[in-house]
C-alpha cells in the first residue's frame, strides 16, 4: 500500500490509499482483485482517511468509493452458466473473464437460494474522470477527490492554498471547482442535507466534457454527473440505483439515466442470465453514438421484508465500437511515441485483425482501417506528440478523415555492410565496387556511395535513414564488434546482479525487447560482406601487389593505429576472431566471405555478387568461400552436429545421451567414447562419425588416479580434478573437429558430437562461441542443438486457491522447470548409490539448487534459441509411472505444498549459486527429510532403459535434421531519430588544421607553461562522425516548438538539402575538449531550423571522462566571450578558473579573423 500525505491541516493529516505496482509482483491489478473477494470489498477505488497529528487519536475514514468492477462478456457468461448447469463449480473458473462471470452468477444464485429475488438495472457509463465528494465534520470541510487523490476545502477560496498546488492534485482541483459551482446553485436546505448525508457517505460520479481525451463527446463545457452513493462504513457496496437517483433528484444534482433490465423481479438464475445476455449482446453491437461507452449493471437483491434491497454485484457492459475506437487511439499513441519508427502498414494490419475478429460489418472495418492509416500519416507529417493524440483524439480523428497526405515512414532499401580489417580498404577496391553498383543503378551519380576517406566506424542508424530517404543502397564500413552487439544482443535469463532494483530490471527488459526487435529488422535488410580477414595478420608489405593501391586509411583508422601500433597484431587477431564468430552467426543467404582483398582482376566475382544482391548465393558457392578457405575451387566442408543437453543434475542426461550414442553407432563409420576410438566398422551413409564426451567421467578418472572417489574426497580435491578434466575435455572436442575437417575430401560428411555436461544459460552461449570459433578455424560447418530436457507429463494439479496463496507469499515461480520436476531430480540424487562426482547426500541437493538458480528469470528453455543455437525439446524426465518420489500423485496435497515452500525458501536464501552451503543447510536437511519420509523408490533398470530408448528413438530424426531457417515474424521497424545534425565529416582535414591552429595559439599565449601539443592524439579522441547538432530529440517528449523544428528538419532531409556554414571561433578547455563555434545567424538566415537550446558548434576532440555532450557546458560558460563587442585579441585569450558545469577549467577562446567556410553540409537524421 502507498499513503499519499499532505501538510497538516488544522492538526490533521489526510491520507490516500492505493496499491503500488511493486506490491503486485508482476501480476495484473484486475487479476488480484478478481482472485481475492475480501480485498475487492475492502480496498475501494478511492479510499481516504484523516488522522490527528501528535495526539495518537484514531483514524477516521472520510471517503470510500465503489469496489473495482469488471467488463462482462456475453459469450463467457453463457459458457460459465452452461458449465454450472453441467455440475462444474463456479469457483473453478480460470481466466479473468470467467472469474468475473462466475462471481456474478454465484452472487445471484446465493441471493435466490436465500429467499430473495433479483432486480437488474443499468446506468449509463459516463466517459470521463472519476469524481468523489464527502464531508468531514471534524474540520467542517468537503473531501473533494479524483479516483486516487483527495483534498480538503471548506469553500472555493481554499482550493488555491499552496498545499494543493502540486500537479498530482490537478484533477481533484477541477472536481472541487465544479462541486462548489454546483453548491452555489442549490438552496440552503439542500446544502445542509448534503453535509449531513455525506458526513458518513461518499458521492461517486464522473467529470465529463471539456476534454478531447475521452471518446464520447460531451461538448466543451466541463461538468459533474453523479451515479452512486457509497456508505463509508460497513460491507454495503453502495445504495441501490433507484435510491441513489431519487436522492440526486431530491438534492437537485445531475445524474445519469436508469433503466431496468428484463422482468421486474428475477426469481431464478435462468431468468437473470437471459436478461443479462440479451442486454450484453445488444450493448456490444450498438454504436458509440447510440450508447456511448456502454452501461454499468447493478444486481440488487430484494425480499418481501426489505423493500430497499442491497446491491450484491456490479459489472460493466461496453460497446464493441467503443472498445475498437479505444484500441485505435492506443495504436495511434504508440505510433506517435515511436516518432516515425513504425511502418503505417504494420500498425493498420494489427488493428485490422482486431476489428475483423470482433465481427464488425466489413464496410465499417474498411472505414476504420483507412481512417487509422490517414491518422498515422498525419501524425508523421505533422510530428504530433503522443500527449496531443491522447488529449485531442476526437479532433485529430475528425481532421484525419479529410487528410490527403501520403508521407509516411518507408521501408529501408538494402544496406551493404562491409566488414574489413581497419585500414585495409583501398581506393582501387572501393572505386571498383562503386563503379559496379553505379552501373547497376544505371546512373553516373550515386549519392549513397561514400569514398573510403569518409568511412568510419559504422553508424547503422544513420545509414538506415539515408537508405529510407534515397531508396538507394547505403554502403558502410563497420567493425565486427559493433555489428555483433547490435544484431545479437545479450540473451535474457542469465543471472542478474544481486542488488539490481526492480525498476532497473523493467527498464532493461524493455530496452532489451526494443534492441531485439530492431536487430531483427536490421538483419532482414542488410547484406554483409567480409573482406580480407583471412590474411589480416600478414605484414603490410606482403599484401601489396602491382594492381592494388596502398590502403587509404580513414581519419579514425589512422589515429587508432598510431595510438595502438605496438599492439597491432593482437588487436587485429581479436578483431579477426570477432569477424569469424559473426560470420558463423549470420544467415547464409546474407553473408559473403572473401578471404583476401579483391583485386582489379576479380571484377567478375564482384559483378556476380552485385548482380545477386537481392538473392545472394549460399556461403559454399564458388564466389563466397568460407573463412580460411581458398577461392580457387569449390569448398567441401564437413558438418558437425553438436548436441548439448539443457537440464539439471538428476534428470538422467547421461542415460539419454548414452542411448543416442548407441543409435549412432549403428549407422556411423567411426565411434569415439571419451576421445578413444571404439568402432571402426563401416556404417550407413547418414553418419560418418559419432563421439560422446562426459566431463564427469573425466573428473572421475582424475579422482581415481589420486585413489579417491566423490564420496570420500574433499571439495578442494574435486575442484582440482575438475580443472584437470576440463583441459582433457576441451582437447577431445578439438581433436574431434580436426578429424571431421580432415574427413571432408571428396564429399560432405556428417558428424555427431554428444557433450554430457551441465550447461546453464551463460555457459551455453560461451560454449557456442567457442565451438563456432573452432569450427571456423578448422573449416567445418557447425550445427549446434540444445537438448531441452523436460517432463514427459504433468503432475496432478494442486487446488488453484492454494497455489494462489503460495504465489502471494513467494511471488511467481521464475524457473523453466516446475517444482514437481525439481522434486523428482532431488529424489533421484538422494537415491544415488554411486556417481563420478555427486553421491546421494545433501551436498547434491545444494548443487541441484545452485544449477537451478543459474536459470533464474528464464521463463522457458526455448528462449535460449538464437541464430546459432537450435533448441530441441526432449520430454524425458518422468513424474508418472517411473517417478522416484511417490508424492507426485498423492491424494493429500500438503506434502507437495510443504516441499514447494521449502524450495522457494532455499532459492531465496541462496542469492549466489554455489557460494556458501551453510545458510541453506537447514532447508536442505528439511527437504531431504520430507522426501525420504514420503517414500522414495527406484524404478526397475529394464523399465528405465526402455523409457530412455523410446525417447532417444523419438529424438533421433530431429537431431540429424538440418535446422530450418525461419523468417522473423516481427514487423519491420526503422530506428527512431535521436538528433538532427549537419554532417561535416567531409571537412575533417580542414578541421584538423583548425585544431592544430588552436593548440599552437594556446601554447603561444600561455608561454612555456603550456604543453607542446594541447590535444595529443594518444590522449584525446575524435567523435565517430563530425557534425553540428541542430535539434536533440533523445528519448523524451519534445515541446511543440522543437517538434516543429524536427518536422522541418525531416522535410529537408528528404529533399537532400545541404547548407554552408562558417567557423568563427575555436574554444579549447585544457585537459578536457576542443570545439569549433559556427556562425548561427548565417545558418538561420539560410533557412536551417535550429532549436533554441542549441548553440551550433562542432566537437573536435574529447579526453576521458569528458564526452562530446559536455561541449554544451563549455560553450555556455564561454558564451560571454564570443560576442562581437568582446575584446578577444586575434591571438586568443585565456579565461582562468572558469566554472564549467560542476567543474572549474581553464578555457581558451580564439576568434578567427577570417571565418573558415565549410561548404555543402547535408542534413542528417541520427
Amino acid at each position: 500500500m502507498v499513503l499519499g500525505r499532505v501538510q497538516p491541516i488544522s492538526g490533521t493529516q489526510l491520507h490516500d490509499v492505493a496499491i503500488t505496482r511493486s506490491r503486485l509482483r508482476g501480476r495484473s491489478e484486475d487479476v488480484l482483485f478478481a482472485e481475492d473477494p475480501m480485498l475487492l470489498r475492502r480496498l475501494r477505488r478511492g479510499l481516504s482517511f484523516v488522522e490527528s497529528v501528535g495526539t495518537g487519536g484514531e483514524a477516521t475514514l472520510v471517503r470510500r468509493g465503489l469496489p473495482k468492477f469488471f467488463d462482462m462478456d456475453a459469450q463467457t457468461l453463457s459458457a460459465v452458466y452452461s458449465g454450472e448447469d453441467a455440475g462444474e463449480p463456479l469457483s473453478s473458473a480460470g481466466s479473468l473473464s470467467e472469474k468475473v462471470c462466475g462471481s456474478l452468477l454465484g452472487s445471484v444464485k446465493d441471493a435466490i437460494s436465500g429467499g430473495s429475488f433479483v432486480e437488474l438495472s443499468r446506468l449509463d457509463k459516463a466517459n470521463g474522470e472519476n469524481a468523489q465528494v464527502s464531508f468531514f465534520t471534524g474540520t467542517g470541510q468537503w473531501v473533494l477527490c479524483s479516483k486516487n487523490v483527495s483534498m480538503l476545502a471548506a469553500n472555493a477560496a481554499e482550493i488555491e492554498l499552496p498545499q494543493w498546488s502540486d500537479r498530482r492534485y490537478r484533477f481533484a482541483r477541477h472536481v472541487a471547482e465544479l462541486w462548489f459551482a454546483q453548491l452555489m446553485a442549490l438552496p440552503d436546505t439542500s446544502r445542509k442535507n448534503l453535509e449531513e448525508t455525506l458526513s458518513s457517505r461518499t458521492l461517486v460520479g464522473e467529470m465529463i466534457g471539456g476534454s478531447g481525451a475521452h471518446l464520447v463527446d460531451y461538448g466543451s463545457l466541463r461538468r459533474l454527473q453523479w451515479f452512486a452513493v457509497v456508505p463509508n462504513q460497513g460491507d454495503e457496496l453502495c445504495w441501490p440505483p433507484a435510491s441513489s437517483l431519487a436522492f440526486f433528484h431530491q438534492m437537485g444534482l445531475p445524474a445519469v439515466r436508469l433503466k431496468l433490465l428484463g422482468p421486474d423481479a428475477c426469481t431464478s438464475l435462468e431468468d437473470a442470465v437471459r436478461a443479462l445476455q440479451e442486454n450484453c449482446l445488444a450493448t456490444e453491437k450498438a454504436t458509440l453514438q447510440d450508447v456511448g461507452e456502454g452501461f454499468v449493471t447493478y444486481v440488487t437483491a430484494r425480499s418481501n421484508d426489505d423493500d430497499t434491497g442491497r446491491v450484491i454485484h456490479l459489472s460493466k457492459m461496453k460497446s464493441m465500437d467503443y472498445r475498437l475506437l479505444r484500441r485505435m487511439r492506443e495504436r495511434a499513441k504508440v505510433f506517435a511515441q515511436r516518432a516515425g519508427s513504425m511502418l503505417v502498414e504494420d500498425v493498420v494490419e494489427e488493428y485490422r485483425k482486431e476489428v475483423v475478429s470482433a465481427g464488425l460489418d466489413p464496410n465499417l472495418t474498411t472505414c476504420r482501417t483507412e481512417t487509422l492509416a490517414k491518422l498515422c500519416r498525419m501524425i508523421f507529417a505533422e510530428d504530433i506528440s503522443s500527449e496531443a493524440v491522447d488529449e485531442q483524439f476526437l479532433q485529430l480523428l475528425y481532421r484525419a478523415e479529410s487528410f490527403e497526405g501520403k508521407l509516411a515512414p518507408g521501408r529501408a532499401a538494402p544496406v551493404l555492410c562491409v566488414i574489413a580489417p581497419p585500414g585495409e580498404m583501398t581506393t582501387t577496391t572501393w572505386n571498383c565496387l562503386e563503379e559496379l553498383f553505379r552501373g547497376e543503378e544505371g546512373s553516373s551519380d550515386s549519392k549513397s556511395v561514400r569514398s573510403p576517406d569518409s568511412l568510419q566506424k559504422g553508424n547503422l542508424s544513420s545509414a538506415w535513414h539515408d537508405s529510407t530517404a534515397s531508396r538507394k543502397r547505403a554502403f558502410l564500413n563497420v567493425s565486427p564488434q559493433g555489428l555483433e552487439s547490435l544484431f545479437f544482443p545479450a540473451k535474457a535469463g542469465e543471472e542478474a546482479p544481486r542488488k539490481r532494483r526492480r525498476v532497473q530490471e523493467a527498464l532493461e527488459e524493455k530496452q532489451q525487447q526494443v534492441a531485439t526487435r530492431l536487430a531483427s529488422s536490421f538483419r532482414s535488410r542488410c547484406q554483409f560482406l567480409f573482406w580480407g580477414w583471412s590474411d589480416a595478420l600478414l605484414p603490410e608489405h606482403a599484401k601489396q601487389t602491382a594492381d592494388l593501391a596502398r590502403p587509404c586509411r580513414t581519419r579514425f583508422e589512422s589515429r587508432m593505429f598510431a595510438r595502438l601500433k605496438p599492439r597491432r597484431r593482437q588487436i587485429l587477431g581479436k578483431l579477426q576472431s570477432h569477424a569469424l564468430r559473426l560470420w558463423t552467426k549470420l544467415p547464409e543467404s546474407q553473408a559473403r566471405w572473401l578471404p583476401t582483398l579483391p583485386r582489379l582482376t576479380e571484377t567478375r566475382a564482384l559483378s556476380t555478387m552485385v548482380g545477386s544482391f537481392g538473392a545472394p548465393p549460399p556461403k559454399k558457392d564458388f564466389s563466397s568461400p568460407g573463412p580460411g578457405q581458398n577461392s580457387a575451387r569449390p569448398v567441401i566442408q564437413s558438418t558437425v552436429i553438436v548436441v548439448i543437453p539443457l537440464g539439471l543434475p538428476g534428470m538422467g542426461k547421461s542415460s539419454l545421451l548414452e542411448h543416442l550414442f548407441q543409435l549412432g553407432q549403428r549407422s556411423a563409420w567411426k565411434a569415439y567414447r571419451q576421445g578413444q576410438l571404439v568402432q571402426t566398422e563401416k556404417g550407413g551413409e547418414a553418419l560418418h562419425s559419432i563421439a560422446t564426451l562426459s566431463s564427469d567421467e573425466f573428473t572421475g578418472e582424475e579422482l581415481r588416479c589420486l585413489g579417491m572417489d566423490a564420496a570420500s574426497s574433499s571439495s578442494k580435491d574435486v575442484v582440482r580434478c575438475r580443472k584437470l578434466a576440463a583441459s582433457r575435455y576441451q582437447g577431445a572436442i578439438e581433436e574431434f573437429f580436426e578429424q571431421a575437417a580432415a574427413a571432408a575430401t571428396d564429399s560432405e560428411k556428417l558428424h555427431l558430437l554428444l557433450l554430457d555436461k551441465n550447461h546453464p544459460p551463460s555457459a551455453l552461449h560461451r560454449e557456442a562461441q567457442t565451438l563456432q570459433a573452432l569450427a571456423a578455424k578448422v573449416g567445418c560447418h557447425l550445427c549446434l542443438k540444445a537438448l531441452a530436457i523436460e517432463a514427459d507429463s504433468e503432475a496432478t494439479a494442486l487446488p488453484s486457491n492454494l497455489l494462489q496463496e503460495e504465489e502471494k507469499h513467494f511471488g511467481p515461480w521464475a524457473y523453466p522447470w516446475s517444482p514437481g520436476v525439481l522434486a523428482e531430480c532431488a529424489s533421484r540424487l538422494l537415491l544415488r548409490a554411486s556417481h563420478e562426482t555427486l553421491s546421494g547426500n545433501e551436498t547434491s541437493l545444494f548443487v541441484l539448487l545452485g544449477f537451478l538458480r543459474l536459470h533464474h528469470r528464464l521463463a522457458q528453455l526455448s528462449d535460449l534459441a538464437d541464430s546459432s543455437i537450435e533448441v530441441v525439446h526432449a520430454p524425458y524426465i518422468s513424474i508418472g509411472g517411473l517417478a522416484s518420489w511417490q508424492g507426485h500423485d498423492a491424494p493429500d496435497p500438503w506434502h507437495q505444498l510443504e516441499l514447494r515452500a521449502l524450495f522457494h525458501q532455499a532459492l531465496l536464501v541462496m542469492q549466489k549459486p554455489f557460494a556458501n552451503q551453510e545458510p541453506v543447510q537447514p532447508l536442505l536437511s528439511a527437504i531431504s527429510r520430507l522426501l525420504l519420509a514420503s517414500g522414495l523408490t527406484s524404478p526397475g533398470a529394464e523399465s528405465q532403459g526402455q523409457h530412455a530408448r523410446e525417447c532417444a528413438e523419438g529424438l533421433w530424426p530431429s537431431i540429424l535434421r538440418p535446422r530450418a531457417i525461419q523468417e522473423s515474424a516481427l514487423p519491420d521497424v526503422v530506428p527512431p531519430v535521436r538528433y538532427v545534425a549537419l554532417e561535416v565529416e567531409q571537412h575533417h582535414v580542414t578541421l584538423e588544421a583548425l585544431l592544430r591552429r588552436l593548440s599552437d595559439a594556446m601554447r603561444i599565449v600561455a608561454g612555456d607553461c603550456e604543453e607542446a601539443e594541447a590535444f595529443h592524439s594518444q590522449l584525446f579522441s575524435w567523435p565517430q562522425v563530425l557534425h553540428i547538432t541542430t535539434c536533440y530529440v533523445g528519448g523524451g517528449t519534445l515541446p511543440a516548438s522543437e517538434r516543429d523544428i524536427l518536422t522541418k528538419s525531416k522535410q529537408l532531409f528528404r529533399e537532400a538539402a545541404a547548407f554552408d556554414c562558417a567557423v568563427t571561433h575555436l574554444v579549447g578547455a585544457r585537459g578536457a575538449l576542443a570545439l569549433a563555434v559556427v556562425d548561427e545567424p548565417r545558418l538561420r538566415a539560410d533557412g536551417l531550423p535550429i532549436a533554441d537550446a542549441q548553440r551550433p558548434h562542432i566537437t573536435l576532440c574529447t579526453r576521458s571522462p569528458w564526452q562530446p555532450r559536455h561541449s554544451n557546458d563549455v560553450l555556455k560558460a564561454a558564451r560571454p566571450f564570443l560576442g562581437e563587442d568582446v575584446g578577444v585579441a586575434a591571438s586568443g585569450k585565456w579565461m582562468r578558473n572558469l566554472a564549467v558545469g560542476s567543474a572549474v577549467l581553464d578555457v581558451f577562446v580564439l576568434k578567427l579573423e577570417n571565418p573558415v567556410l565549410l561548404a555543402s553540409n547535408a542534413v542528417k537524421l541520427c
